[in-house]
């Protein structure tokens, strides 16, 4: 049996598939950009691209085939005067005060990234025959190992990814600069060490 393996990086998608012992190269797959179901109606466009690997592929492919539009973050907007609101923590702050405000509604700044896992078949150059699946979170720097908060509940689709080798498709954009989310703080049940913020908005600065 094959098993998923930890394809992307935080930065960029690699270039090629992952070459495996003994795997045998097979043809050209419908991208699961298309058939997983983050977004599965509407024009798409390659600018929706997100970790887009180097090089030239396939028109199936998802770098070539292009993902519907996600859902945009809008710009943050200051508060009316008489808004009561939470301080906006950075992301070390909340990452170091977890414990103590786990339950509590936040607002962290942070960026957010897309990654995930893909399946590990031996691909041709161009060919993306691997199924990628992963997730929007909000990440940071923290004295803590943990480097991320995951978005919404469980596989919630406004913040799920899916693609193949040449790149993922997901439910809500990336944008290039900090962004702050609010909503409520709690670690991960049976997790082994993850947090996530529950019922997020989102805005960019």
């Amino acid at each position: 049996m094959k098993h998923p393996v930890a394809l992307f990086a935080i930065v960029a998608l690699s270039s090629a598939c992952v070459d495996v012992a003994h795997a045998q190269p097979r043809g050209p797959r419908r991208p699961s950009a298309v058939d997983a179901g983050v977004a599965d109606a509407g024009a798409r466009d390659p600018r929706w691209v997100v970790q887009r690997g180097a090089g030239t592929w396939l028109p199936t492919c998802a770098a070539s085939a292009g993902c519907v539009a996600p859902r945009a973050v809008p710009r943050c907007v200051a508060p009316r005067p008489d808004m009561r609101v939470v301080a906006t923590l950075s992301f070390a702050e909340a990452i170091d005060r977890r414990f103590a405000l786990a339950g509590q509604p936040v607002a962290v700044r942070g960026r957010l990234s897309a990654g995930g896992g893909c399946t590990e078949m031996g691909c041709p150059a161009g060919v993306c025959c691997n199924h990628c699946r992963g997730a929007v979170a909000l990440t940071g720097e923290a004295r803590s190992s943990l480097r991320e908060l995951s978005l919404g509940a469980a596989n919630e689709a406004a913040f799920m990814c899916a693609g193949d080798d040449s790149g993922l498709c997901c439910g809500t954009a990336v944008p290039a600069g900090d962004v702050v989310v609010r909503g409520v703080l709690r670690a991960v049940p049976g997790s082994g060490g993850a947090w996530r913020i529950e019922s997020p908005t989102l805005c960019a600065e």
